[in-house]
């Protein structure tokens, strides 16, 4: 069985962003076998508006962070259709506690860049995510 993942990705950002959110999906020349949607919060109170995307393959999801060029990738190369759209609605719940103002930012100097590095921690649906530009975890609270 073949699984549509755009059409998982579409199910998964409906089901997790509400009409606080602006959805743009777009197209990437880098992986055109890879399905990508930019989500943006809308202006609220006292926090920025933040951005954040969403990447899915066939066998790899991705959410990126652009704000702070953070992100966790997940590898699934099964054919299961619910376990895939498992694994995006976590990176999409990832994705939008960070929307709506969660997370912690740290920095870390940087022996190569002028600038510090940025380390992401959020949690979200029982997870706490550490993320990084090259390295991210997660672990089950």
């Amino acid at each position: 069985m073949v699984v549509d993942i755009r059409a998982v990705l579409h199910r998964v950002v409906d089901e997790v962003f509400d009409d606080s959110v602006f959805v743009h999906e777009y197209d990437d020349h880098d992986a055109p076998d890879a399905y990508r949607v930019r989500v943006t919060s809308r202006a609220v109170p006292y926090i920025q508006e933040r951005d954040g995307c969403l990447v899915a393959s066939y066998e790899w999801f991705q959410a990126h962070i652009p704000d702070l060029d953070v992100g966790n990738i997940r590898f699934n190369y099964d054919d299961d259709e619910r376990e895939k759209e498992a694994d995006l609605r976590d990176l999409a719940l990832l994705v939008r506690a960070y929307l709506r103002g969660a997370g912690e930012v740290t920095y870390r100097p940087s022996l190569i860049r002028r600038r510090p590095i940025p380390t992401l921690t959020v949690e979200a649906s029982g997870v706490r995510w550490r993320l990084g530009r090259r390295v991210s975890s997660e672990a089950r609270i």
